[in-house]
Order: structure tokens, then sequence, then C-alpha cells
């Protein structure tokens, strides 16, 4: 692998192939506060080989299920909150 952007603090990107799958991963820092910072990484990989592709159908059907299931976790705080505000 390689670091192809180095730009501390706020952001750093690598590129590495391993078999026949390469990926790229980036990761960008924000501060919002003195005490707290966005992290947004991101990763995308392309497939060479069969193999590699079922691979990435796996990992996509994971995501898949932790985005449904963070969606569901957000809308419960949602109304939660909501609720909360409404009581106050």
């Amino acid at each position: 692998g390689r670091i192809t952007q180095w730009s501390p603090p706020e952001a750093a990107r690598l590129q590495a192939i391993a078999g026949g799958l390469a990926a790229e991963l980036a990761a960008e820092f924000s501060p919002l506060s003195a005490s707290s910072t966005r992290l947004r990484v991101t990763l995308d990989l392309t497939a060479g080989g069969f193999r590699d592709r079922m691979l990435m159908h796996g990992l996509q059907m994971t995501k898949t299920r932790l985005s449904d299931r963070f969606s569901v976790l957000v809308q419960g705080f949602a109304r939660d909150a909501e609720r909360r505000a409404q009581q106050a």
C-alpha cells in the first residue's frame, strides 16, 4: 500500500492492492468544537476477479444490514427527542 495524500490534521488517503482487490481509504477530520471532531471515513473497493466480486457482494450485504439497523436506531432517537421536547 501507499499513502497518496497526507495533510494532517485535515485528511489522509491510502491505496492498497491485495490479490485482485484494490482499495482506497480516505479519512477526513473536521473540528466541531474545542472538544469534538467529526471523522468521515470512506472506503472504495474495486474487484478484479470472480472471487473478489463475490467478497464485495458479501460486504455490500453486510453494509446494507448495518445501514438499516442504524436507520432504525436514529429514528428511535429522533422520536424520543421529539417526545421529550413536547413534554418540556
